[in-house]
């Protein structure tokens, strides 16, 4: 084919050689047909002279002097490349039969502007005009131009001239045939190029009816690869276009827009097919850039000139191919996939034509060296190895596909399995334990001496301590068999706050370490995300901060922004060196390494966090402690609490705090501003004798005291005896509250004898506060709180009946003694049949049923309870299921059963006298703390 530098080259070659021998008087030879079977090529007994000025008529021609400047055709074909111009054909014919025939000349390609057909014998009118319109239908099927010469007597000669014109490459090639020849082999030539559009069809329509079937994308490419082909071969064979545009300006182009689009849709099939490969990642950036390249081609070709669109046809075909191969190679070397060797044939194939048409200097792939036969045969073999090729890649894309789907199902059943396992050994690991706590609580509770109280501590410590990294093992299995659940529920910050201080006050207490929880002023009081997993994370950073230090202080402080929850935790310890921090959180693929700071909470702990949505991150600084930040996605909760305080009472309340910590005291008093309270704190006795006086003299007196136990300097017990001795500022109606630790408890006789109405312990709960300020407020006498687990003796606590549904004897044992301790007695049962029949016969306030028990479990215990309270009109029993281990999935089902509360062993007292306190009416009633 022409290339840049060889096409002006060729054109003034093939001037010079015809001026030469146009002054020779050299003509080409007649064409002599001697039998009745006569068929020849054109191309050797042709004349050509070349008009530059296109202004010649067929009179101009024949004058003497120009019809001396025609000169044969050397060469195999009549290849003219870019002519401006017209282009003047002259043959000369003479019948050598002994009988007339007529005679019909095929003329090759129909990319051209103008062509007339005149016999030299009758000028007056073409025998043949092609240039107004193109009037071929895309059906036909004979290719090329069939012009008919007329008739030849016997010995007759004429001469023909052909005026030819076309922007495109000129490359004529034609036949001569008799009656009798033509209809013996135009059938055979058009049943060929037949049955090649006929396999290309059928390739599409199988493509298509494979996108129809399996939804795969391949075959629509394949699909659009076999109608280009159609198309390109037809403008290719002399067939008119298929595309539907202006023809007679568009028309000769018309194989050069299937030859881009052939190329796309090569390149498209390629994409799709390497797919998820590791190929496709390295060339996806340059298919990109050669698919948008093509496309612009694409459309260039419908505004550029013809030469030009030639130029980026051959361009764009060459680039896509061999993209298309580049690409395909390495992934049949990595692979090895049959699909992928398909490809790379017909791929290769593909660009072994450009390749030998573009060697060739030929103008038009009508011309190529290998034939059109050749090159039909080879355009439909490389359409059936490319559907062969797509169905290979979709049946084992297919099998890839089933073979993930089964290997999914059975990692899911693994999961259930090992899910149901975890909830099996959880619950069976937190029965026992239920039992060692509630025991130890008990036991803490009665007398003991100074050893036995520290052995039973210990004892409780260490049970805490096996609970938490029994949780942190639940969670790590969720995050490893990736069904970690995530729930959403109202919760309160500030309650969540109060029962990690109750939690950790006596390690920290312990290790003399000030424990101090802050929630900003101005926060909504509920909010809604997953309690338990915010727990779960606040309780590691928590007790990660109490290990590492001593005699400092840990600060915990809350705020909401917008629909986030910000939490930070800070303690004063050694801090953390770059080596440290980077081992303290762990990626996921080191999960299962311990790392040396912080053991498997931290780790765990950030895992949650990114499985919640939020984040959380660790600053720190050798000798200037460590400070972690937690950021949870929450929405604000518009549900009230399940029991309100009546705060209204504590509002205007002035308060005075005396604690020698002034990070205790902003905290306190951030806190009670929050109630609309107002607090004044001092840091040492001298200072809040100051501001009692002051108080006095302006007749504005404090309401409420809250002195620590344990100051330098002058002591809770030494303040309180100077306030008892001092006349100006004694006041009856003080209410004084003792802060103390655990470690060090003064006796409550002495401290009610300098006028102390409560003994708190450090870390002071914001709810316990609230609630001993409102019942001071409301004149009980403190020994009726003096302890919140003290046992309370009434005839109306005596009538509250409580069912518990418990298999394991040790947990019921413990249990029962709890509601005992507290007043309740209890009805005992050990499965869920023999619960339902008593509830069938009694009266019971509240129902705690474990979920998992023998003969009949929890759950359908209770929606057959629910079922007869349904029939029989009876009114609603309070059920709360009773579980040992933490599987959020039990929500669900605990939900579904009609149960209306939950809690989790092992069971503390305080909690089972909040359930009482928020299900027992009669209960609550006695303000039982």
């Amino acid at each position: 084919m022409n290339s840049h530098g060889c096409r002006p080259c060729f054109t003034l070659l093939c001037a010079l050689f015809l001026l030469l021998l146009s002054g020779s008087g050299i003509a080409a030879p007649v064409v002599k047909i001697q039998d009745e079977y006569f068929t020849t090529d054109i191309a050797h007994y042709l004349d050509a002279y070349i008009d530059s000025s296109s202004q010649k008529t067929i009179e101009d021609i024949q004058q003497h002097e120009l019809s001396r400047q025609f000169a044969p055709l050397t060469m195999e074909k009549a290849l003219f490349g870019f002519v401006e111009g017209t282009v003047w054909l002259r043959m000369s014919v003479r019948n050598d039969n002994s009988f007339a025939d007529r005679y019909t000349l095929l003329f090759k390609p129909i990319s051209i502007e103008r062509l007339h057909v005149y016999d030299s014998s009758r000028l007056a009118e073409p025998l043949y005009n092609f240039a107004d319109s193109r009037a071929h239908s895309p059906l036909e099927l004979s290719p090329g131009l069939l012009i008919s010469l007329g008739r030849l007597e016997p010995g007759e000669q004429k001469t023909f001239y052909l005026e030819v014109q076309s922007a495109y490459p000129l490359n004529i090639e034609g036949k001569l045939y008799s009656v009798l020849s033509l209809g013996r082999q135009m059938p055979a030539e058009n049943g060929f190029n037949t049955l090649i559009f006929g396999v290309l069809l059928s390739v599409a329509l199988l493509s298509i009816a494979c996108v129809l079937y399996s939804h795969e994308r391949v075959f629509a490419w394949g699909a659009g690869h076999a109608l280009s082909a159609i198309g390109y071969l037809r403008s290719a064979w002399g067939y008119p276009a298929l595309l539907i545009f202006d023809e007679l300006h568009y028309h000769g182009r018309s194989v050069y827009v299937y030859g881009v689009l052939t190329a796309l849709t090569t390149l498209a099939v390629t994409f799709r097919v390497l797919k998820g490969t590791q190929t496709l990642k390295s060339f996806q950036p340059a298919l990109w850039v050669i698919v948008s390249i093509l496309i612009l081609i694409l459309l260039a070709q419908f505004f550029v000139n013809a030469q030009l669109s030639f130029y980026l046809f051959f361009a764009a075909s060459s680039i896509g191919l061999l993209t298309s191969l580049a690409a395909v190679m390495p992934a049949y070397a990595a692979g090895h996939k049959n699909y992928l060797l398909l490809l790379l044939l017909s791929n290769a194939v593909q660009v072994l034509l450009i390749t030998v048409n573009t060697l060739s200097l030929a103008s038009d792939l009508s011309t190529l060296l290998l034939g059109e036969q050749m090159l039909g045969a080879v355009t439909a073999l490389v359409a059936l190895v490319n559907l062969i090729a797509m169905c290979l890649f979709f049946n084992d894309h297919r099998e890839q596909r089933i073979a993930q789907e089964l290997s999914e199902e059975f990692h899911q059943d693994i999961v259930d399995n090992q899910a149901s396992l975890l909830s099996k050994l959880t619950h069976e690991i937190r029965t026992p334990m239920a039992g060692v706590l509630g025991m130890t609580e008990l036991l803490r509770g009665s007398r003991l001496s100074d050893s036995q109280s520290e052995f039973a501590d210990n004892i409780d410590r260490s049970a805490q301590e096996l609970l938490h990294i029994i949780d942190d093992v639940t969670a790590f299995a969720h995050i490893q068999n990736g069904t970690l659940p995530i729930q959403n529920q109202s919760f309160g910050i500030l309650e969540m706050l109060d029962e990690l201080m109750l939690a950790f006050g006596p390690e920290a207490e312990r290790k003399n370490i000030e424990l101090v929880f802050f929630l900003e002023p101005g926060q909504p009081g509920y909010v809604e995300g997953d309690a338990v997993r915010t727990r779960h994370i606040l309780s590691n950073l928590i007790s990660n901060c109490i290990a590492r230090q001593r005699d400092g202080e840990v600060f915990v402080k809350a705020a909401v922004e917008g629909e986030q929850l910000f939490v930070s935790v800070e303690d004063t310890g050694p801090g953390l060196s770059q080596a440290e921090l980077d081992e303290l959180f762990v990626d996921e693929s080191r999960l299962t390494i311990v790392p040396q700071q912080g053991g498997i909470g931290l780790p765990l702990s950030k895992h949650i966090a990114e499985a919640l949505g939020g984040d959380l991150h660790v600053e720190s600084l050798l000798k200037e402690g460590t400070k972690y930040h937690l950021q949870l996605p929450i929405k604000i909760s518009r549900r009230p609490p399940v029991t309100l305080l009546n705060i209204e009472r504590l509002q205007n309340l002035q308060i005075l705090l005396v604690d020698d910590n002034g990070t205790y005291c902003d905290v306190i008093e951030r806190q009670v501003a929050h109630w609309g309270g107002q607090v004044e704190s001092c840091l040492s006795g001298s200072e809040a004798l100051a501001l009692l006086r002051a108080r006095q003299n302006i007749e504005e007196p404090f309401d409420v005291l809250l002195v620590d136990y344990s100051m330098p300097g002058m002591d809770g017990v030494q303040l309180l005896e100077r306030i008892q001795v001092d006349e100006n500022i004694a006041d009856e109606n003080l209410i004084i509250i003792m802060l103390s630790g655990l470690n060090s408890t003064p006796d409550m006789s002495e401290l009610q004898q300098l006028g102390v109405r409560r003994l708190l312990q450090k870390p002071l709960s914001t709810k316990a506060l609230q609630e001993i300020l409102l019942e001071e407020l409301q004149g009980q006498k403190d020994e009726q709180s003096a302890s919140r687990e003290q046992p309370v003796s009434s005839d109306t606590l005596a009538t509250i009946r409580v069912l518990l549904a418990e298999d394991n004897e040790i947990s019921s044992r413990v249990i029962e003694r709890m509601l005992h301790r507290i007043g309740v007695s209890a009805t005992l049962v050990s499965n869920g049949e023999e619960a339902l029949s008593s509830i069938q016969r009694e009266h019971f306030h509240l129902v705690l049923m474990d979920c998992e028990m023998p003969v009949m479990d929890g759950f359908e215990a209770t929606e057959l309870v629910r079922r007869w309270e349904e029939e029989s009109g009876r009114q609603r029993t309070i059920v709360v299921a009773l579980t040992a281990h933490l599987l959020e999935q039990l929500q669900d089902r605990i939900h579904a059963a009609g149960m209306d509360d939950q809690v989790s062993k092992p069971l503390r007292i305080h909690e089972l006298q909040d359930l009482l306190r928020r299900w027992v009416p009669e209960y609550r009633s006695l303000q039982v703390l």
